[in-house]
């Protein structure tokens, strides 16, 4: 079972435009220290770090840009990924897009089917807006989820383990680079060589123009600050299916749901539930959930303002943490989940059935037991203290004081009578 998901949910308009701010040789002013705490900061064995800028336009979903990036447009307006700029330093404006045969055309992304062992064939504009002389990296990267099902690349060290190795570019350098004149565009073809083991289905990639710069942290006290290296992207995502039998599935792994219960005895509580999503099957798939809770009586209550799952590649997950008020406690709960598939618009996929996973929970209304059981106690001390003592018959109560001594006498003197 499908519902089909709008392609402009998925992607960033066909242009994409990133201006930079470019370190200063042995200085970083104070705004890129603010994009240092918004960074990927990876240290190696010496004292250099490298600085990566998990900045992905078009590859899937919300833009996953630096805080600072505007609102994408409509597609036939670029959309920019800014840096603001800092005494001292110069600014890079530069855009990455799909072009047919020396033009930029309309295109949001790269689309591409081929079989096993095929190749494919296409191209991409690179443009620098400044009137300055830049140079790019060009390379392709690995797409993936994150813990929250979210898309990016991996970084340009990273290793290349799926289709972004499959990708060569003719560049005009013939290296992984590119110089680019003042207001030059330069339109790059690259090829997709499908090897003959990959599997079948959906794989996805990005291909990058990056800007990279040299800087240094300010020091303290006299010390030298540390060497940083700031690679500033921008991707379109590469669209690549296998030729073969797909298989589309979602399945809802590791389900766990817990209650809070709330302080006062008469008030609803709160369930948490976890569960993670998974893509089973080798085409690309989002979906849309729904996650209710019910007890041994009264109403079920729904989760309300769920998003969906954003688009899985095959083998990937999604882990997923719900609230909801509003939970009657019935000391035996139960949680359920359902997971729709959803398909992006244009692809053709088999269909697939409804992901569902359901557990029980305890939900006990402790202040409530609380409050019965202080109740209850207080009311068998009550009763306790008023029950008068029980006489048992056939036997004499032994008498006290005063009135023990005279009853004794008395016995006495009549025995000494009867002898």
């Amino acid at each position: 079972m499908f519902e089909e998901r709008g392609e402009s949910t998925w992607v960033r308009p066909a242009f994409v435009i990133r201006r930079s701010s470019l370190l200063r040789a042995r200085a970083m002013g104070t705004r890129c220290g603010v994009n240092v705490t918004r960074s990927r900061l990876l240290r190696a064995g010496s004292a250099t770090s490298a600085l990566m800028f998990w900045v992905l336009a078009g590859l899937a979903g919300p833009a996953l840009a630096d805080s600072a990036s505007p609102t994408a447009s409509a597609s036939a307006s670029p959309s920019a990924a800014s840096s603001a700029d800092t005494v001292g330093q110069s600014v890079v404006t530069f855009g990455l897009g799909p072009s047919t045969k020396g033009k930029i055309d309309r295109r949001a992304n790269f689309t591409m089917l081929a079989a096993r062992g095929g190749v494919v064939s296409d191209e991409m504009a690179v443009v620098n807006l400044t009137y300055s002389q830049v140079s790019l990296n060009i390379y392709a990267a690995d797409a993936t989820n994150g813990p929250d099902g979210s898309v990016g690349l991996e970084p340009s060290y990273g290793p290349k383990k799926d289709s972004a190795s499959w990708v060569t570019f003719n560049t005009p350098t013939g290296k992984g680079y590119i110089v680019l004149q003042p207001r030059e565009t330069a339109y790059i073809p690259f090829t997709v060589r499908v090897p003959q083991d990959a599997y079948v289905g959906d794989h996805l990639a990005g291909v990058v123009a990056a800007l990279v710069t040299q800087g240094q942290t300010p020091g303290q006290a006299g010390s030298p600050g540390t060497d940083v290296t700031l690679e500033q992207r921008v991707a379109l995502r590469l669209n690549l299916r296998v030729a073969g039998e797909l298989q589309a599935g979602l399945e809802i792994e590791g389900l766990s749901a817990s209650f809070a219960a709330p302080l006062s005895p008469f008030e609803p509580g709160v369930a948490t539930i976890s569960y993670t999503v998974k893509n089973t099957g080798n085409v690309r798939l989002g979906g849309r959930q729904e996650v209710s809770v019910r007890g041994v009586t009264g109403p079920t209550v729904f989760a309300q303002g769920l998003k969906d799952v954003p688009m899985l590649l095959p083998g990937n997950t999604a882990k997923v943490r719900v609230s909801i008020p509003g939970v009657s406690p019935f000391v035996f709960d139960t949680a359920s989940v359902t997971v729709v598939a959803l398909a992006v618009a244009g692809d053709a996929n088999p269909p697939s059935e409804v992901a569902s996973a359901s557990t029980h929970f305890a939900a006990v209304p402790w202040t409530l037991f609380a409050v019965v059981l202080g109740l209850g106690l207080v009311a068998a001390g009550l009763i306790r203290i008023r029950r008068p003592l029980p006489s048992v018959a056939g036997q004499t109560q032994v008498p006290t004081g005063a009135h023990a001594a005279i009853d004794l006498v008395s016995s006495g003197a009549q025995t000494s009578e009867g002898s």
